[in-house]
């Protein structure tokens, strides 16, 4: 499949900011409102504090503001792609993998890799094999499990998720397994279709740093689109 796409850089300046100083703000700006409705000042600060937390979730989802042991803000890289029109975004410590050398096969559209490990990141193919949304998700969950018990080494099923990726279905089979070096590997399967075709996007690393990419990959899907700026 000949890739068409693009990346572009989105230029996000890195600001100072304190998680603690925006909550403080909010909540000191939400109690003063509140005063005027002449409550009692134990429900006023109750009242002060949640709506400080709604204000801050907006202010980090608005700003790419990431809350980890500490506030932190993230630069991202845009890739648009004609043909299937597709578009997402992803951090710009990885690396976008068009497949240059042609190693993945055939089915093979793009993806990106961390820049310090190769074995970390997601990547999208075209696949012949589609989910029949109209089943449950107990159905397709067994379904899948059953293909792949017979397929890998100590498969271990995690989780399972109906979302929707870019406004349609789309089905989330997370798991790990051993490979042939005998490491444990943790990856997350999204099986969706568009347009008659169907997609197979895959986001994968390490079990043992799973837990400190998993918001890499969220906002990769997060963002997913299909429509391109091309």
């Amino acid at each position: 499949m000949d890739n068409q796409g693009i990346t572009t850089e989105e230029k996000i300046e890195k600001k100072p900011l304190s998680f603690f100083w925006i909550f403080k703000t909010t909540a000191k700006a939400a109690l003063n409102a509140l005063k005027e409705l002449k409550f009692s000042k134990k429900y006023l600060v109750i009242v002060a504090v949640v709506i400080a937390l709604l204000l801050v979730t907006v202010i980090l989802r608005k700003s790419d503001l990431r809350l980890d042991m500490s506030l932190r803000k993230i630069n991202y890289q845009a890739y648009n792609h004609v043909g299937p029109d597709f578009s997402f975004r992803y951090p710009d410590y990885y690396v976008f993998d068009g497949d240059e050398q042609q190693k993945y096969g055939a089915s093979y559209i793009g993806g990106f890799r961390l820049k310090s490990d190769a074995r970390t990141g997601c990547d999208m193919r075209q696949s012949e094999s589609r989910i029949n949304f109209k089943k449950s998700d107990q159905e397709i969950r067994e379904a899948l499990q059953k293909d792949f018990e017979k397929s890998v080494k100590n498969f271990n099923l995690i989780k399972t998720e109906r979302i929707k990726l870019g406004g349609e279905d789309a089905f989330v089979f997370e798991f790990s397994f051993t490979d042939p070096t005998g490491s444990t590997v943790h990856l997350a399967q999204i099986i969706t279709g568009h347009e008659q075709t169907g997609y197979l996007l895959v986001c994968g690393t390490g079990d043992y740093q799973y837990k400190y990419v998993q918001k890499d990959f969220a906002d990769f899907l997060n963002s997913f689109q299909w429509k391109s700026q091309l």
